[in-house]
């Protein structure tokens, strides 16, 4: 059974000092971060496995994904979820039961975020992309997968895209959901000028939750006044404070390795230093692409309309634009989001290219 205890009871007793608050907070990491995921796993009602995989030699010398795995006695191919920034696969708590009953359904923590492995990326950013990309196939060799179908969010999609310029034969359909990262730095002289103060400033910092971390005990008030739309978007399976929490140890547990390495693939803004955008129209003309956006996503829709156009006329390549959402899609209309990657996922490489 899924752990109900809280998440994590902090400061029972009028004699923590402030400093030593921090300190058992920061130990305790690991633990919150399972028992909030654990929570918001708590609603699924069908049986579902997490485990780490193994996946070798990587980045680091043994390092492990954190997976979660649903239905896997279908024989169907299997749906792989990959989560954005500052993110974990709990992220996808909402839509986990739903897609499971169709396909079989896997969901991982990215490497260096969340509870996978949190190994020393390089410095270079094109080599961090292709680090990020071999964990991705690794997991895929480790899980002994042959094809799979990716439905990636956010720099998740950037990465997804990153893999399928080298591994599209392992995909039946790519599924970009909200995607960053495709299009190129925009010209920040009409900016206003807090916007710009803002970005330099995350800029100075070693990540984009370099603040959070720094506020110990205190970072989940942050995210709570920053984010509250985010946390709300949860309160069918949970408190929001259980998302908060999640969110805050996703970022705080470990060393923050994923972050920093995010953070040297992008310049001020954040923009992606090696934009994806152009290099997508090297895909594999034969495999699928679908972009969902949000309706009030600040997310470019530029090149999904723009691959759309220039992809070989026997290519499928769809845009769709998913009402009442911003750019998490998944838990702004969780409804529209399940019908539209289940209709994805009737349109498979292997069935196009055998007609």
């Amino acid at each position: 059974m899924v752990n109900e205890k809280a998440v994590l009871e902090i400061g029972q007793s009028g004699r923590d000092t402030l400093f030593g608050l921090y300190l058992k907070w920061n130990s305790h990491s690991s633990e919150a971060l399972a028992r909030s995921e654990d929570k918001l796993f708590s609603k699924i009602s069908k049986p579902f496995k997490r485990y780490y995989v193994k996946i070798g030699k990587c980045v680091g010398n043994d390092d492990k994904i954190w997976t979660f795995e649903m239905n896997t006695d279908n024989e169907k191919v299997p749906i792989v979820l990959l989560h954005g920034f500052g993110a974990g696969m709990a992220f996808w708590a909402l839509n986990l039961e739903t897609l499971s009953a169709y396909h079989p359904i896997y969901a991982f923590d990215i490497l260096g975020l969340a509870r996978s492995s949190r190994p020393l990326f390089s410095i270079d950013p094109h080599r961090i992309e292709e680090e990020f990309v071999l964990s991705i196939e690794k997991w895929r060799e480790a899980m002994n997968f042959d094809k799979i179908i990716l439905v990636a969010h956010s720099w998740g999609g950037f990465l997804a895209s990153s893999y399928a310029l080298k591994y599209s034969k392992h995909l039946e359909h790519l599924v970009l959901v909200d995607p960053w990262g495709l299009d190129n730095e925009p010209d920040m002289a009409d900016f206003p000028l807090w916007k710009l103060s803002a970005a330099y400033g995350v800029r100075l910092l070693e990540g984009c939750f370099s603040m959070v971390r720094a506020l110990g005990p205190f970072g989940p008030w942050l995210i709570k006044n920053v984010r509250p739309d985010l946390l709300q978007k949860y309160n069918s399976i949970a408190d929001t404070s259980v998302m908060c929490e999640y969110i805050y140890h996703c970022v705080n547990n470990n060393n923050p390795t994923g972050e920093q390495a995010f953070h040297r693939m992008t310049r001020v803004g954040p923009w992606p230093i090696n934009p994806i955008g152009e290099r997508m129209k090297n895909i594999d003309e034969n495999l699928p692409l679908t972009f969902l956006y949000g309706a009030r996503t600040w997310t470019s829709k530029t090149y999904g309309y723009i691959l759309k156009e220039c992809r070989g006329k026997d290519s499928y390549t769809e845009v769709k634009i998913i009402p009442n959402a911003g750019h998490h899609i998944y838990s702004d209309n969780p409804d529209d989001f399940h019908d539209a990657v289940l209709q994805a996922c009737k349109v498979l490489k292997s069935n196009r290219t055998n007609n």
